[in-house]
C-alpha cells in the first residue's frame, strides 16, 4: 500500500528509528528517511510500534509527499466481515454453501467500539483469551529490523508464510483470531504548509497482486477477483476539541469516527470507492497476463496495472463497490434492491447479550455511506481538515488519521475458492479547493 499527498501537504507513518534498532531514534546523520523508505518505526520497546503504537512524527525525515506503508508494516490475514460505515465491523460464523450466501438467521457479531474490537474471550469482555489477543483486529506488525531496505528475517521473525520459528500465530477459529482478524488499522499523519486550514479528500486505486493472475493462457477462472471485495474507510485517529481562538482552524474530532469539516459538521460518508486500476489496455496476442473479470477475456486480451503512487485522478475508472451478492435476496422479510450498495448493519436490529458476554445482532443490511465515486474532490467527500501553519511554524499541527481495511464477505467476489489472494492499494490525498 502507498499513500501520496500534493506539494504543500506532507504525510508520515510516525517517528522513524534506525533500521536495526527501533528503540533508537533516527538522527540526521543516520540518513534514515521516509522518502527513501528506510529505517523502522520508533518505539520505546521493541515491538511497541505495532498495532497503532507508532510514535507521532517529530523530525523532517519523518515526512514526505509519499509513503510506502508496506516498507514498514506487515499484517495478519483478513477474515471476511462487513460494514456500512467502516466504524462498526460485523462478522458471522454462519456462512452457507461455498461462502457466497448467508443464513437468513445469521448472527452478526460486532466490535464493542470503533478502534478496539471486542475481546475474543467468550467469558469476560474485559480480559484477553489464552492467546493474549484482546481484539478481533488483525495484527499490524511494525518491522523491527531491516537490512538494505529489506526485512532482516533472522532478527524479525514475524511472517504469515509457513515458517519455523515465526512469531505470527494464525487464527484458531472465527472467534480466536490471534494475529489474523476482521480488519486492519493503519495510523498516518498529515500536515500542511498552507496559511489557512484546508479540507482534504482521498482517491483510491486497487489492483490484484501477481499471485491472483492467471498466466497460463488457458481457460480463465471466475474466482480471481478477491481484490474487488476490499473496502477502505478513513477515520479520525485521535480525539480533539475544536480550536475556538480562530488561530489554526482545528475542528473537533472523535477517535474512530468519520472526520468533521471546517463547518464542524461530521462527514456523512467514509467508505472509499476504490477504483479498479487493473485495466484492459490493448489487443496483444503474445501476452500471457490475463484476469478473468470480463466475460470477453480471451487469450488475445491483455490487462495491466496503471497503479502508481502519484497517478492522476480519473473519473473514467470503475469503482469496485458493489453488492451483487444481494441480487434477489430476501432476508428477514426484506427484499434488497441489487442496484444499491449494501453491507451488514445493526440499525434495524435488536442487540442481545449472551450469558457468555458476547453481543450479536440479527442480520440486516443498510446502504453504504460511501463517497461519490465520480468526483473525489467534491466538498461532500472531505475526509479531514488539516490545520494551517502559523507565523512561528512552517507547518500546522499534524492530523492523525486511521486507514481501516477489511474484506466485505457480502461481496460476490469474496468466497471460499479465492481465499489467500493479495492486492496493492494506492491512496491519493488531495486538497478540496473552495
Amino acid at each position: 500500500m502507498t499513500a501520496s499527498v500534493p506539494e504543500d501537504l506532507q504525510i508520515s507513518l510516525g517517528k522513524l528509528a534506525l533500521a536495526n534498532d527501533p528503540t533508537t531514534e533516527a538522527i540526521e546523520s543516520s540518513k534514515i528517511s521516509l522518502v527513501n523508505s528506510t529505517g523502522t518505526l520508533f518505539a520505546a520497546t521493541v515491538g511497541a510500534a505495532s498495532n497503532l503504537g507508532a510514535a507521532a512524527p517529530e523530525n523532517s525525515w519523518d515526512w514526505s509527499n509519499s509513503a510506502d506503508i508496506s516498507a514498514y508494516y506487515a499484517f495478519g490475514h483478513l477474515i471476511p466481515a462487513s460494514s456500512t460505515t467502516g466504524e462498526n465491523i460485523f462478522y458471522t460464523p454462519d456462512a452457507n454453501g461455498v461462502g457466497k450466501t448467508v443464513s437468513a438467521n445469521a448472527s452478526y457479531y460486532q466490535a464493542n467500539d470503533a478502534l478496539k474490537a471486542r475481546p475474543t474471550n467468550s467469558v469476560d469482555n474485559a480480559t484477553a483469551d489464552t492467546t493474549g489477543n484482546t481484539s478481533a483486529r488483525a495484527t499490524l506488525h511494525a518491522f523491527t529490523s531491516k537490512t538494505n531496505g529489506a526485512v532482516n528475517t533472522s532478527e524479525d521473525t514475524w511472517t504469515t508464510s509457513a515458517s519455523a520459528g515465526s512469531d505470527y500465530t494464525e487464527a484458531a477459529n472465527w472467534k480466536t483470531t490471534n494475529d489474523d482478524g476482521y480488519y486492519i488499522d493503519i495510523p498516518i499523519w498529515i500536515r500542511s504548509s498552507s496559511n489557512a486550514a484546508v479540507n482534504i479528500s482521498v482517491d483510491g486505486y486497487i489492483v490484484p497482486d501477481g499471485k491472483n493472475i492467471d498466466t497460463t493462457g488457458g481457460t480463465l477462472q471466475t474466482d480471481l477477483e478477491l481484490y474487488r471485495a476490499v473496502r477502505v474507510a478513513i477515520l479520525d485517529g485521535e480525539t480533539l476539541t475544536a480550536d475556538t481562538t480562530g488561530g489554526t482552524g482545528r475542528v473537533a474530532a472523535t477517535e474512530g469516527k468519520p472526520a468533521a469539516g471546517l463547518d464542524g459538521a461530521a462527514s456523512v460518508a467514509n467508505i472509499l470507492p476504490l477504483k479498479d486500476a487493473w485495466v484492459k489496455t490493448a489487443t496483444d496476442t503474445t501476452s500471457t497476463v490475463f484476469l478473468a473479470k470480463d466475460a470477453d477475456a480471451t487469450s488475445s486480451v491483455k490487462y495491466t496495472s496503471i497503479l502508481t503512487a502519484n497517478m492522476p485522478y480519473s473519473s473514467t475508472l470503475t469503482s469496485i463497490l458493489d453488492s451483487a451478492n444481494l441480487a434477489g435476496r430476501t432476508t428477514n422479510g426484506i427484499t434488497y434492491d441489487a442496484s444499491k450498495l449494501f453491507g451488514v448493519s445493526a440499525s434495524d436490529t435488536t442487540k442481545t447479550s449472551f450469558a457468555t458476554g458476547e453481543d450479536y445482532y440479527a442480520g440486516t443490511y443498510a446502504e453504504y455511506t460511501a463517497y461519490d465515486a465520480s468526483n473525489a474532490t467534491n466538498s461532500a467527500n472531505q475526509i479531514a481538515t488539516i490545520e494551517g501553519s502559523t507565523t512561528a511554524k512552517q507547518y500546522g499541527e499534524a492530523k492523525k488519521l486511521i486507514i481501516r481495511v477489511w474484506l466485505d464477505g457480502e461481496d460476490a467476489e469474496c468466497w471460499n475458492d479465492n481465499a489467500g489472494q493479495d492486492w496493492n492499494i494506492a491512496l491519493k490525498f488531495q486538497k478540496i479547493e473552495s
